[in-house]
């Protein structure tokens, strides 16, 4: 499990209640969204790695 800051906590709890109120994630929890979210951030970090022989 990921440690929040009380700011990132909120964040992630806001997001949470929005995503429940929208069919099909009334299942949605505060990992499930955490873990999106790393996910994403990891994807972002690696989107920007400039890989050696390749030019941008």
């Amino acid at each position: 499990m990921l440690i929040a800051s009380g700011r990132e906590e909120e964040m992630v709890r806001l997001i949470v209640e929005e995503m429940k109120k929208k069919t099909g994630f009334e299942g949605m929890n505060m990992e499930s969204v955490r873990l999106i979210l790393k996910k994403q951030n990891q994807a972002l970090e690696e989107k920007n790695v400039v890989h050696p022989g390749h030019r941008q």
